[in-house]
């Protein structure tokens, strides 16, 4: 159906414009514009002129908060990626939202899950874990460390 091409064909666009950003957040929902304000203008004064494109599931609060690179900007883009997800994670934190959404952790996000998640959560995590799977060999390592 149209509605999803277009919405799949969106991210991939982006790359005609240059290096870009993404982020799968998670917020209540009565924090969403108070995110997506404090979030660009904070992007604003970092990288001025960065294009931001919001869209997402706003009513169950899950927001795809995606930066472009401004136009005819000289420095490189993915040299800010770690200080932009550091900002857009701790706001997120903040606001009592979540870094990870409806794409999960996996190794990109395995060390905001550590900073960000409850230490009492991530040992019952792996307790569970642990016992649904004793020898683990079901992705070692993919969102946290047993040892």
């Amino acid at each position: 159906n149209n509605l999803w091409k277009f919405r799949d064909d969106l991210v991939e666009s982006y790359k005609i414009e240059g290096k870009f950003i993404t982020n799968d957040i998670s917020l209540p929902i009565n924090n969403l514009s108070k995110f997506v304000s404090i979030a660009s203008k904070k992007i604003d004064k970092l990288i001025p002129n960065t294009r931001i494109y919001s869209f997402g599931h706003l009513g169950d609060g899950n927001i795809h908060f995606n930066m472009i690179q401004p136009v005819n900007y000289k420095n490189n883009f993915d040299n800010h990626r770690d200080e932009i997800y550091q900002l857009v994670n701790d706001l997120v934190y903040d606001l009592d939202g979540s870094f990870s959404a409806e794409h999960g952790i996996g190794q990109i996000k395995k060390d905001s899950f550590i900073k960000y998640k409850d230490v009492n959560e991530i040992e019952l995590m792996k307790k569970i874990k642990l016992s649904l799977d004793p020898k683990n060999i079901f992705n070692p390592g993919k969102i946290f460390d047993l040892d």
